[in-house]
């Protein structure tokens, strides 16, 4: 499911998913402010097909888990 993120995305997976950062942490690791972080997040929400009920913090650690279950 992964495969389908851009490698900015994938990056974004990484640093929230399996890195913890909050996402201030890892706006100002990538060089993008918060609302831009969100932005991201909100189209890898999208294109997996989030469920809505799910925060999206959330599905974003589901991912990361799911990709090192995968590595």
């Amino acid at each position: 499911m992964i495969s389908l993120l851009t490698s900015r995305h994938q990056e974004i997976v990484q640093l929230i998913g399996r890195d913890g950062l909050t996402y201030l942490r890892a706006a100002k690791k990538l060089g993008i402010s918060q609302h831009t972080l969100r932005a991201h997040i909100r189209v890898i929400c999208d294109r997996l097909g989030k469920p809505r009920l799910i925060n999206p913090r959330a599905f974003v650690v589901l991912l990361a888990e799911e990709q090192d279950r995968a590595d």
